[in-house]
Formats: structure tokens, C-alpha cells, sequence
């Protein structure tokens, strides 16, 4: 090989080198028929800034969006009690809308003994 000379048996292909089709990617799980789902889009910058936040933060975020969905509106009205679904206690709860707020990615408006109606922002 010292010559400069090429080896072409080096270059040929082997049959297991064979150019098989290549594998599909596997698709994201999707939801089924009657299944509850999370609409999006969301944007990521918004979804960046809650996930920064300590707490159950993150949490409350995904289920404003999640009944956002629901309901078709950025405004909602968040039963606190029913953030357990998203493993979220009442105080946690609170807390939480009270960071995403700080931040501006909500505005709540609390009435004394009802759920607080919470506004998603733009970022």
C-alpha cells in the first residue's frame, strides 16, 4: 500500500453493509378517543419560566393550560382542591399561582370563599 495505490477491496461493501431501509422513528404516544389531553401549543418561553420556579409551580402551570384548554379561554377559574389530580396540595397550590404571578405569567383575581379566576399572559 506504500505505492499510493488505493485498495477497492477495502471500499467494497459487505452484505451485511447493504443499505437497508433506515428504521422510522417511533412516533409520541397519542391520546385516544375520550382520553383527557393537554392542548398546545404552549410557548416554550412561557413553559421555560414557570419550570424556573420552585415548587409545585410547573404543576399549576400545565393544569391553567390544561383547563384553559378545556374551556377555550386564557381566563379560568382554578379549583384549588382539584390540583390533586396533578399532585398538587391547596397550599401548594396557592403558593404556586402566588410565584407564577410574581413572575407575570398570570394575574389572579381572589374573591373570599370562591376559586380565583386566573388569567394566562403572554411573555
Amino acid at each position: 500500500m506504500g505505492d499510493g495505490l488505493i485498495d477497492l477491496k477495502s471500499l467494497r461493501l459487505r452484505a451485511d453493509d447493504a443499505l437497508a431501509p433506515p428504521k422510522p422513528k417511533p412516533r409520541l404516544p397519542r391520546y385516544r378517543p375520550g382520553e383527557k389531553f393537554l392542548k398546545g401549543p404552549i410557548p416554550l418561553k412561557w413553559l421555560t419560566r414557570a419550570a424556573s420556579l420552585p415548587g409545585k409551580a410547573l404543576h399549576v402551570a400545565i393544569a391553567l393550560w390544561f383547563q384553559g384548554g378545556v374551556e377555550k379561554s386564557a381566563t379560568v377559574r382554578l379549583n384549588l382542591s382539584r390540583l390533586q389530580v396533578f399532585g398538587v396540595e391547596r397550599s401548594a397550590g396557592s403558593r404556586a399561582l402566588e410565584r407564577l404571578s410574581a413572575r407575570r405569567l398570570v394575574t389572579v383575581a381572589h374573591r373570599r370563599g370562591c376559586a380565583p379566576i386566573v388569567t394566562i399572559l403572554e411573555v
